[in-house]
């Protein structure tokens, strides 16, 4: 790991100061300590002895020290090079590299945390191959797989550890807790996260991986001890912040995220987060300007920032007895698809020729507080690069009259969807017919006692069947209090000519159930994954939504906007085709719209996307029928216990500013009586978690009218 010039003779500084003192004491006791009268009492007193002083030892001559009272700190260092005049010594940049993996439930799924694990260690190997220091900010959820998940099997290619540990051992990243944004909402908080990690990797810092910068309560927690939630008697006291973002960054707003570069102590929350307190408890190592990765981040890239700040330094416009800081953010989209690995080495491939120069160095954070303390003797800077926006003086510019509030409140909605199949045969045998509408009564009847709502989307064979046979099941549907769909089962086979011809596709089923349920009670559609624009299709068609998200729609999109390039057409064809999408829960659960499908952004018009999917009732243990015999995967409360697990996840993480919704398929085959017991577990956990306020039943199509209704102008 490079380190500067100046680290270096700090530290041989340091070590005869040690040797010359150990020597000076030794044959002789030591006197008993007695507890000095507190400092804001009285005047420092210079005949204080040395380490009666609290801080006394920890490289910055602050508060009540002084020369005689705390020589380690505060009596005159031999001269060290000149940062000022044009013979000075230049201070590097100091860059951190800091990845991050959020709380994303899948981690804690046994059967898809290898795969991760795996991608978690190729990445590793890249930033091996850079040299750079390495910060890996972690949320619960992967200490949890980490914890739960490790085989020796696995652990037999990692020396015997966790992954977590032997990153930290063997490639050195130091190990941070993390909440994605800094935002403390949900069932565990920083302390229960630092706490968990601890129990993952001894190696865990003190570092707090991202926090709100204008929420003072959480400021307070974290600088005064913060008790955890999931460990109420564990209170954690860290020593650094890193990365303050704004309460905005939580609805996709990253213009008020801090941008400035340096070291201090923050006085408090909002304005005085720029304010140094030099007795503050807890340091703060600015990121400077980061827009990288084409997001919404105002400012210049990183290499951009530590190019203007080095020539700074080098011309002398900026203030070389400060020391400036750099972050580089990777999100865990980033670490977890190799085809998006380039994107950082583009970026370390600018930032080369500062580090093969010595105008910048790569350190770990832990390592730039101890560089700040020992060779700037803790002198703090605040810096904002010109033209760079003051983030608390944006949030004052946005006043009520130009920023109208945000609205709160917005619900959950907890959906189901149950396909009556292309391949059923009810159209040509009365007997399976018979049989199907028997299993919907029993559903239908099992619902209501629990106050659920099903949805039933039916393909061309079942809709045929209930004309042809004299009895209207969907509109029995209807009549029960549920909601109806057409289920497209078309366009993945065969690939249509055109979207006019898979428009006509879906028209023919929408018709079909047009007649049986009126349309205004057929506004949806499920399937319908193709190479061809699928949205287009449902527009033309007439539609008003889309649920059911699969991977077979990624289909109808280019490469570049697939998860990863592994997402060819034979991989989503043969395997991927019914995996969930996209892919990231956190963008699933928000219903928005699409005006093609040529990408999951949401547009400003077009048909409603509402997936929501947490997976089929009878598989969430195993992750997908695919993963069971026969496709056949045993139905027991543990699949019920999951998705509980799931739904309070969720709660957790939503923007209460947005509709957000989970969707639960039930295959037909479910609604027997001998899975009575299993299904009124379910029915009963989410009867629970509706009276708690946590969810509210809903059709689809009462989705699609929240969602109308929310987003009023």
């Amino acid at each position: 790991m490079p380190h500067s010039k100046f680290y270096t003779l700090a530290l041989v500084l340091s070590l005869i100061i040690i040797v010359a003192l150990t020597a000076c004491g030794s044959g002789s006791k030591s006197p008993e300590p007695t507890l000095p009268v507190p400092a804001e009492t009285r005047p420092p007193s210079p005949t204080e002895t040395w380490g009666s002083i609290p801080g006394c030892g920890d490289g910055i001559c602050e508060g009540p020290e002084n020369a005689g009272n705390c020589p380690s700190d505060c009596e005159k260092k031999p001269a060290t090079p000149a940062r000022t005049g044009e013979d000075s010594v230049i201070p590097p940049v100091y860059i951190t590299l800091a990845g991050h993996i959020e709380d994303v439930p899948i981690y804690t799924n046994c059967k898809a945390y290898p795969n991760y694990r795996t991608k978690l260690l190729q990445f590793a190997e890249v930033i091996l191959g850079t040299g750079a220091a390495f910060n890996l900010q972690i949320e619960y959820e992967f200490f949890t797989g980490a914890s739960e998940c490790e085989t020796e099997s696995m652990k037999s290619n990692t020396g015997g550890r966790n992954v977590i540990d032997y990153l930290a051992s063997e490639y050195g990243f130091q190990i941070d807790p993390h909440q994605e944004g800094g935002w403390e909402e949900g069932a565990d908080n920083y302390a229960d996260i630092r706490f968990f990690g601890n129990t993952v990797t001894p190696a865990i810092s003190e570092n707090v991986g991202g926090l709100v910068w204008n929420d003072a309560e959480q400021f307070t927690r974290l600088s005064e001890g913060e008790t955890g939630r999931l460990y109420p008697d564990f209170t954690w006291e860290p020593e650094v912040l890193t990365l303050a973002v704004s309460l905005k960054h939580h609805l996709g707003d990253f213009s008020m995220d801090d941008s400035s570069s340096g070291i201090w102590k923050p006085k408090g929350a909002d304005e005085d987060f720029w304010v140094h307190d030099p007795n503050g408890s807890i340091v703060y190592i600015g990121p400077g300007e980061h827009g990288n990765w084409g997001s919404k981040t105002p400012g210049r890239s990183t290499p951009e920032f530590v190019r203007y700040v080095a020539e700074g330094l080098r011309n002398g416009t900026l203030d070389r007895n400060k020391m400036y800081t750099a972050s580089i953010a990777i999100p865990q989209g980033i670490i977890f698809d190799p085809g998006e690995h380039r994107k950082l080495l583009d970026l370390l491939d600018e930032l080369k020729p500062l580090i093969d120069s010595g105008q910048a160095v790569y350190v770990t954070y832990s390592e730039a507080v101890d560089i700040w303390r020992q060779e700037y003797g803790g002198d703090p800077n605040i810096f904002f690069a010109e033209g760079a926006q003051i983030p608390y003086e944006a949030a004052n510019r946005q006043s009520a009259a130009d920023q109208p509030p945000v609205k709160k409140g917005a619900s959950l909605y907890l959906t189901t969807m149950t396909h009556m199949e292309q391949s059923f045969t009810d159209d040509k045998s009365e007997d399976v017919f018979l049989m199907h509408v028997q299993q919907l009564r029993y559903a239908l009847a099992l619902a209501n006692e629990y106050g659920a709502r099903l949805t039933i989307e039916s393909e061309i064979p079942f809709s045929r069947a209930c004309k042809k046979w004299g009895l209207n099941m969907m509109q029995e549907v209807i009549d029960s209090g549920h909601g109806a769909g057409t289920h497209c089962d078309v366009g993945f086979g065969y690939t249509p000519s055109s979207v006019a011809e898979l428009g006509r596709l879906y028209m023919d089923r929408k018709q079909l159930m047009d007649d049986l349920v009126g349309a205004e009670n057929n506004r949806g559609y499920s399937g319908g994954g193709s190479s061809v624009d699928w949205i287009l299709a449902g527009k033309y068609a007439g539609f008003d939504y889309k649920d059911g998200g699969v991977g077979m729609l990624y289909l109808s999109m280019p490469v570049e906007n697939r998860p990863g390039p592994e997402w060819t057409d034979d991989y989503i064809r043969s395997e991927a085709y019914h995996d969930a999408a996209p892919v990231n829960l956190e963008d699933r659960i928000y219903p928005f719209l699409m005006a093609d499908a040529r990408d999951f952004e949401p547009d400003d018009e077009g048909i409603l996307f509402s997936s929501g999917s947490i997976g089929g009732l009878d598989s969430m243990v195993e992750g997908s029928p695919g993963e069971c015999p026969g496709g056949n995967c045993v139905f027991n409360s543990q699949d019920i216990e999951v998705i509980v697990k799931l739904i309070e996840e969720v709660d957790r993480i939503r923007d209460r500013s947005r509709i957000a919704k989970v969707d639960v398929y039930i295959p037909l085959k479910l609604f027997d009586k001998k899975n009575e017991a299993t299904l009124q577990i379910f029915f009963e956990e989410m009867r629970s978690l509706q009276e708690k306020g946590t969810v509210i039943w809903a059709t689809q199509g009462q989705v699609f009218d929240a969602f109308t209704e929310w987003n009023v102008e």
